[in-house]
């Protein structure tokens, strides 16, 4: 795997960009999106994970403490085998819009895999050994964080090394508020507003 690209790579990177960095809204091959976060691919082994800009963000520093609260959880989940790992956080501004996030490894995710009406054998085959899968990951965030996963779709579950990992580690996911799983989770930063 090649080493995370640094800071200064990153800002040059997107400084040459002449669009937007956040698509709205959508599943994108190469961008993908959920309701909170959103994917930008760097190279076959690293990427970032930036929260998607709000109004509400500016004033309370909400995206910044929401991406961090995201980090941390990655980076716990990493050091118990059911999270890619994760490089520093990154804070932009790119064409007058305020980005935060992370850098995180590279995973094959399964966003928009369902299975048809009918499926076939083999495809009943891949769905059961996925979901055996997916229930051992989730029963250890439960074991490690002490609290369920509430939004357990394909999309938010990839293969990293050859393993099933989490990749959703938004408090959405969780189905708690933010701030109380990152008081609960890492009492040091919890930031109350």
């Amino acid at each position: 795997m090649k080493k995370a690209p640094t800071l200064a790579q990153i800002k040059a990177r997107i400084a040459k960009l002449r669009r937007p960095l956040h698509v709205p809204y959508t599943f994108n091959k190469k961008r993908p999106s959920g309701a909170a976060h959103f994917y930008y691919k760097l190279n076959d082994s690293w990427g970032i994970k930036f929260r998607i800009p709000t109004s509400y963000d500016e004033g309370n520093n909400h995206g910044l403490r929401g991406i961090v609260g995201c980090w941390r959880r990655q980076k716990e989940g990493h050091r118990n085998g059911i999270a890619p790992p994760v490089g520093e956080l990154v804070v932009i501004t790119h064409m007058g819009t305020k980005y935060y996030g992370y850098v995180t490894a590279h995973v094959f995710t399964f966003e928009g895999w369902d299975l048809p009406d009918h499926p076939t054998p083999k495809q009943r085959e891949y769905a059961i050994m996925y979901r055996t899968h997916q229930r051992r990951v989730c029963a250890k965030i439960k074991e490690v964080f002490g609290i369920g996963v509430q939004d357990a779709k394909f999309g938010n579950f990839g293969m990293y090394n050859g393993e099933l990992v989490a990749v959703d580690w938004g408090c959405e996911g969780f189905g708690y508020n933010r701030d109380y799983i990152d008081g609960r989770m890492f009492p040091e930063v919890a930031v109350r507003g």
